[in-house]
């Protein structure tokens, strides 16, 4: 990282608030059941995109793409923006990574290994709690891919506009009283 000249933070853990831990497993999965310092009102699985926007605000020689990914979803073999030109000249300020799609998957005789926002009880676990089957619908999403919120390239704008929206949202639905 220092040899690429990256910027990278210490995260500090933390307990979280018990308001957003009722009925929440804290086996399994450890981000599902912390927090960082100083935001112990989001999982950490929710949290690293408030931090990623705190770390971009406070950056302000950060002018070109930016790059929002799970480490463990990624692995360059090159500079991943080399081939975007000037940000300032792009068309647009962000770009969405599919999961794997019926239509995308390098293993057709593995169709589980495809992700369609509609057929994964993955998607509807998450959403119906906090929005309800009926603002839903996933059986009109059934052929509709799932866009990573763990892989999202953009411009330093486009980045935080996004990080804006979901971090809001986090908060928006965490405000409902209903943790899971």
């Amino acid at each position: 990282l220092n040899a690429m000249n990256v910027t990278y933070y210490a995260v500090e853990i933390s307990n979280c608030s018990a308001s957003i831990l009722d009925g929440v497993s804290n086996t399994g999965n450890a981000v599902r059941a912390i927090c960082s310092a100083g935001l112990e009102d989001l999982k950490l699985e929710w949290g690293r995109f408030e931090m990623a926007r705190r770390w971009l605000h406070a950056c302000e020689t950060c002018t070109g793409w930016s790059m929002v990914i799970d480490t463990r979803d990624m692995f360059f073999q090159s500079d991943p923006f080399a081939s975007l030109g000037d940000p300032s000249e792009s068309a647009h300020d962000l770009m969405f990574v599919e999961e794997v799609a019926q239509y995308t998957n390098p293993m057709p005789e593995a169709p589980n290994r495809a992700t369609n926002i509609g057929q994964s009880r993955r998607y509807t676990s998450h959403v119906e709690p906090c929005y309800g089957k009926e603002n839903v619908k996933a059986e009109e999403l059934m052929d509709r891919p799932m866009l990573c919120s763990g892989t999202v390239l953009g411009t330093r704008m486009g980045i935080h506009r996004f990080l804006s929206v979901l971090v809001d949202e986090f908060h928006k639905n965490n405000n409902k009283g209903r943790p899971e």
